[in-house]
């Protein structure tokens, strides 16, 4: 029997724009099928935000897959005191790609980062999607006049190209990976009644800026220092100067305490915080 290829001239014309026609939506279908079984192929269409376990731990790899280090040299690095060289990624080309892909409304959801000993510090998408931050994978690559506090650096180190307000930024080091966080939800037992004087306010927000990447209220926060509020509030078992002292100068209270000074805090505001507290032990939430 001659193959069909040879067949089709003697064949009668509309037999073969059928053949053609039925052969031509074969492919398409086979076509189909092969990118419905390979989901990851290029022309996949983007996850939706929905789809991306908000409050679950997700790898740093999720964010700098597909993308190079680049070399790249700051003036000063707030955490090691000194210039620093190192390759890196750029956080404005991470997060710009990372943020369409997975069609992310910046204003609905926060980013938080995760590090090894359960620091967790929170930063803002404008700040991210900024030219100015870094996110540092090979911590050998950093080279710094500071080398041996690299030491406990790994696996990932966050730093920022500023020459000013440091302590608006985030530094965390040994980053193990990040959370994408609704901003409705983002801190709530923490949060004060919303009739709260607007100094009970304050002293929240104070809070969360300087003490919640490490110290939780109500269990919402970080996990390196000690819970605030549950099962008894801080202000219940300090007295309060010496609370107010440890806060200004851990180390007039406690030798070789882990906890910084921060430098950011002065008097007022510490009480503040301090009044905050003490509010919110009639407000426990486990």
């Amino acid at each position: 029997m001659k193959p069909i290829l040879f067949m089709l001239p003697i064949m009668d014309k509309n037999f073969i724009k059928k053949f053609i026609f039925g052969f031509a939506l074969f492919l398409i279908i086979q076509t189909m099928l092969i990118s419905c079984l390979n989901p990851n192929q290029k022309n996949t269409p983007p996850q939706q935000s929905s789809e991306l376990l908000l409050d679950s731990l997700l790898p740093l790899t999720q964010l700098i897959q597909d993308l190079q280090p680049q070399p790249v040299s700051i003036g000063y690095d707030y955490v090691l005191k000194s210039k620093i060289s190192f390759n890196g990624f750029s956080f404005q080309k991470i997060f710009s790609k990372w943020k369409d892909f997975h069609h992310l409304d910046t204003g609905q959801y926060a980013i938080s980062f995760v590090c090894a000993d359960g620091y967790v510090a929170s930063t803002s998408w404008n700040k991210l999607l900024s030219d100015k931050g870094y996110l540092i994978t090979n911590i050998n690559s950093i080279k710094s006049n500071q080398p041996n506090s690299l030491n406990n650096f790994e696996p990932a180190y966050m730093t920022w190209n500023i020459t000013e307000n440091f302590t608006d930024y985030i530094f965390p080091y040994a980053i193990i990976g990040f959370k994408i966080v609704d901003r409705t939800s983002f801190f709530v037992r923490a949060k004060p009644e919303m009739q709260a004087e607007p100094k009970i306010w304050q002293g929240f927000e104070l809070c969360k800026t300087n003490c919640l990447k490490c110290h939780s209220v109500n269990q919402e926060g970080g996990i390196v220092g000690p819970e605030l509020n549950v099962p008894l509030n801080v202000t219940e078992y300090w007295q309060e100067p010496f609370l107010f002292k440890f806060i200004k100068n851990p180390s007039s209270i406690r030798l070789h305490s882990k906890m910084p000074t921060l430098d950011s805090l002065d008097d007022l505001k510490i009480q503040v915080i301090i009044n905050y507290l003490s509010y919110m032990k009639s407000h426990k939430s486990f």
